[in-house]
Formats: structure tokens, C-alpha cells, sequence
């Protein structure tokens, strides 16, 4: 800060110089010639001389100093001293102008807003209607799944391709006897009914009845099984009404004469 005031102070010195280089001397009339700084004396300019001492950098200055010199910077622009010689010699000027840097209260300040726009959401819940329909085609009736239908060997060899197996049964006593019947697979003469076999439950059952009023009773699987018959031969002998003949059982108590109807349910 010292050094601060001794640059200033050389300043002022000059400023002084200046001034009286331009003031007449005394007892003088005013038409005399100005003193000029060029018309000092040595010994006259030796008398405003005295030694100054080296200004210091900015990186020399102290703490205090750049403490100080930071303070006038937020200050407006100051002209610290103006001398201008009004002689023949040339114009001295010394200024100080210190630039007051922008603050941040100066700064512009750019606010963002930021502006969420919420869209309601809609759910739009589309129900889809599911018709079942039922098709009759040739004025036959609609497939189904349960129902009695009666039986011939004419509607037995209607229903479909005729099917031969060959399987030996064995009755009560033991008695085997060996077997060729000829006739329908059962589940083809359903389906030719209207039945829709392939709709069919696993616990769908089926019951016969005999022309002498006798009934058996047949699972599912053997509905659906490729060799169970509704035969109408039994190695060139006629059998009429159809015989039930599931082949793919050897008990002989399984197999009923003289079928009329069955019962799908």
C-alpha cells in the first residue's frame, strides 16, 4: 500500500514541476519569456530531484496491496492528476484511470423455466363380443356333443368305410373263440350323427342298449378308439342288429349283441 502512495506522490511532484514552469518571474513584466523546463539549470533541477524507488510488479505487490487496489476496482473511473505546461515544452499528462469491473449484481440474469405439461391419459377398455355360431349346412343339423341315435346295419354301413379285425374273446368260463368282425368304427358313425367327436370331454361316456334291453357302458377311450365297431359280420355271418365290438379288449362280456341305440353323454 506504501508503494501505492509513493506512485502517486511522484505524480503530484511532476504536476508541480509543471506548474511552475509556467508562472512568471517575479518583479517581471508580462511581456518577459516564460521560463521554459528547457531553461532550468542543473543545479535548479537537481533541487526537485530526489531518488524514487523502483516500483514493484504486480506479482511483487503484497497481500494488503492487491487487498487495496482490488477495493478501487469496483470504484468508477478517477482521474488522479491532469498537468499540462503552457510553454514551448511539450504536454505532460498523467492519468490514472482505474476500470470498474462488472459485479454480479451488473450481470444479466436469465431465468429458465421449465413447464411440464401433464396430458390426461385415457384407457379405453374394447370389448370384443364373441358369437358362437351354428352352422347348418344341406339341412343337416348342428354338431353337438350329447344325444341318443338309433342303429341299423343300413346307417352303420352308411356312416362310413367298413373296417375287419381280427381278435380272439374269451367268455365267462374261459372259453376262447376267435373272431373276424366286419363293420364301422364307432366313432365314424357318430360323426356321420352330426357328433363332433373332436369336441368330445375326456369323461364323455357312451351307453348301448341291446334289442333284448341289455345296456354296457364305454369310456372315452374307447369311443374314440380306431378299433371299436359297430360290426354288422362276424366271419361271414350276419349280424343284424349291429354288434358293439370293442376289439381292443379280449373279454367277451364286453361285446353286445343286437345294439339299437346309443347314448352319448
Amino acid at each position: 500500500m506504501k508503494r501505492f502512495f509513493v506512485l502517486l506522490l511522484a505524480l503530484a511532484m511532476l504536476s508541480v514541476l509543471a506548474a511552475c514552469g509556467t508562472s512568471p518571474v517575479q518583479g517581471g513584466e508580462g511581456t518577459e519569456p516564460e521560463t521554459t523546463m528547457d531553461a532550468l539549470t542543473q543545479e535548479e533541477t537537481s533541487a526537485f530531484t530526489f531518488p524514487f524507488p523502483d516500483l514493484p510488479s504486480i506479482t511483487q505487490l503484497t497481500q494488503e496491496d492487491t487487498s487495496a487496489v482490488s477495493a478501487m476496482a469496483s470504484q468508477p473511473i478517477v482521474t488522479i492528476a491532469t498537468a499540462t505546461a503552457k510553454t514551448n515544452a511539450p504536454t505532460v499528462t498523467a492519468t490514472i484511470a482505474l476500470t470498474t469491473k462488472p459485479t454480479a449484481a451488473t450481470k444479466a440474469t436469465t431465468a429458465t423455466t421449465t413447464t411440464t405439461t401433464t396430458r390426461p391419459t385415457t384407457t379405453t377398455t374394447t370389448t370384443i363380443a364373441t358369437t358362437t355360431t351354428t352352422t347348418t349346412t344341406q339341412g343337416q343339423p348342428a354338431k353337438v356333443t350329447k344325444g341318443t341315435f338309433s342303429v341299423s346295419v343300413a346307417k352303420a354301413k352308411a356312416a362310413g368305410s367298413a373296417v375287419t379285425i381280427s381278435v380272439t374273446t374269451v367268455n365267462q368260463v374261459g372259453t376262447a373263440k376267435d373272431r373276424v368282425y366286419t363293420g364301422v368304427k364307432l366313432k365314424d358313425f357318430l360323426a356321420a350323427q352330426n357328433v363332433d367327436v373332436a369336441a368330445l370331454s375326456s369323461s364323455a361316456t357312451l351307453m348301448a342298449k341291446a334289442d333284448d334291453g341289455e345296456t354296457l357302458t364305454y369310456t372315452y377311450s374307447d369311443i374314440i378308439s380306431d378299433k371299436t365297431l359297430l360290426a354288422w359280420d362276424d366271419a361271414g355271418e350276419p349280424l343284424s342288429p349291429p354288434r358293439l365290438c370293442p376289439c381292443g379288449a379280449t373279454d367277451a362280456s364286453k361285446y353286445l349283441r343286437g345294439v339299437e341305440s346309443i347314448t352319448l353323454s
